[in-house]
């Protein structure tokens, strides 16, 4: 709803009420989503996505979204979990969902790699 829109989330994200106006419907969306299910959906920020990801997908089944830290904790290492931080630091959140989600990828596989050599 028009209710949801912030200008300052606009400028964040770079996107104007136009280009959400032109794009997908919510309910297309949704339905792409459960394509996730059966997989593990992180994210750095599990709290707010997982609130969104709830409200677009209302009415379907829960997707759980797991955070990243938890994540690393479980999984890495102590050498790849400072890889994964490292990673990501040098790389800046765009705050765009594609390159965002690209950025996480690239650092979770410089994690894995430090860990393969490290077993």
């Amino acid at each position: 709803s028009m209710k949801d829109w912030a200008a300052t989330a606009a400028a964040v994200h770079g996107l104007t009420i136009e280009q959400v106006r032109a794009g997908c419907p919510a309910a297309a969306v949704a339905a792409g989503t459960d394509h996730f299910s059966g997989f593990i959906v992180v994210s750095d920020n599990p709290r707010w996505d997982q609130r969104w990801l709830d409200r677009l997908r209302t009415g379907r089944p829960r997707i759980e979204v797991l955070g990243l830290r938890e994540i690393a904790r479980s999984r890495l290492s102590g050498p790849a979990a400072d890889m994964l931080a490292m990673t990501l630091l040098r790389s800046a959140s765009t705050h765009h969902a594609a390159e965002d989600a690209a950025r996480l990828a690239v650092a979770w596989r410089a994690a894995l790699s430090v860990q393969e050599l490290a077993a």
